[in-house]
């Protein structure tokens, strides 16, 4: 019973993780916001790190298929699987890092690499 509630409170911090990541870009790509260069550029990263620990960790952790349904506002009011959801976040944001050129350090960010743990350490106020 306790492992169910447990899974059911990080299920929910999944949630709010990938609501989280789809702000980020939301900001990011607003005229006043995009005019900052290392603004800019931290965002894409910033979600990039959420996404390691947030959302790919915790689904390896739990094993939760990604067929399961999530409500995440920030995507619309119905709910959506848990694959669509990190979909359309993972494209939104994918947009973005080609379009400012750091495709190469968001990948390696995104797949736990050596600037992962770089960003992890400058970003650990924000998480």
């Amino acid at each position: 019973m306790v492992k169910f509630f447990k899974a059911s409170s990080e299920y929910n911090k999944l949630a709010k993780a990938l609501e989280r990541m789809n702000n980020i870009i939301i900001m990011a790509i607003r005229p006043s916001y995009a005019n900052k260069e290392d603004d800019l550029e931290r965002a894409p990263l910033l979600f990039a790190v959420i996404a390691r620990e947030e959302v790919f960790n915790r689904i390896s952790e739990f094993n939760w298929p990604m067929h399961s349904k999530i409500s995440i506002p920030a995507l619309g009011r119905q709910a959506i699987t848990l694959g669509e959801a990190i979909e359309l976040t993972l494209d939104s944001a994918e947009e973005l890092v080609q379009e400012i050129g750091i495709d190469e350090k968001f990948k390696e960010v995104m797949e736990g690499g050596q600037s992962y743990y770089e960003y992890e350490q400058k970003f650990q106020h924000l998480l």
